[in-house]
């Protein structure tokens, strides 16, 4: 074995080796086939050119509560538990009749407009037990 300094390699008779434990493994020439090409089908003519519309694209799935109504303002109120479950059963009946969901809310807010629509004069009541009458007895038709 001799150095070639020139040429900063080293040459050697030895087989080449693959690792440095000096493995003598003998470099074999590799036989590598050709790709084959893929089959081309017969092609058909073009066709003339048809005038297409543009579709427009998808709508984009709305997920989440529905945007709130530009007048409507958020406010919290307090209920006794036997109202709430009353009102949870009244819009689970309404949402099985008609299929379409009604929330608590929605509820209130009709039931404070019909109030207003009435026109029903609450000035003289100091209690809640006294509205409680005096908007039962309008409901029946008592006057």
């Amino acid at each position: 074995m001799f150095i070639n300094l020139e040429a900063d390699t080293i040459k050697s008779n030895q087989p080449k080796t693959i690792n440095k434990r000096k493995t003598k493994m003998p470099m074999e020439p590799v036989s590598i086939e050709p790709i084959p090409e893929p089959k081309s089908e017969p092609t058909e003519e073009p066709k003339a050119l048809e005038t297409v519309q543009a579709k427009s694209p998808p709508l984009p799935i709305k997920r989440g509560r529905p945007p709130a109504a530009p007048d409507l303002t958020k406010s919290t109120i307090t209920l006794h538990l036997a109202n709430i479950v009353f009102l949870d059963r009244m819009c689970a009946n309404i949402r099985e009749s008609t299929r379409v969901i009604i929330d608590r809310g929605c509820i209130l807010r009709a039931l404070v407009t019909s109030l207003q629509d009435c026109k029903l004069d609450l000035s003289s009541c100091s209690t809640e037990e006294q509205l409680v009458e005096v908007i039962s007895k309008r409901m029946r038709g008592e006057r």
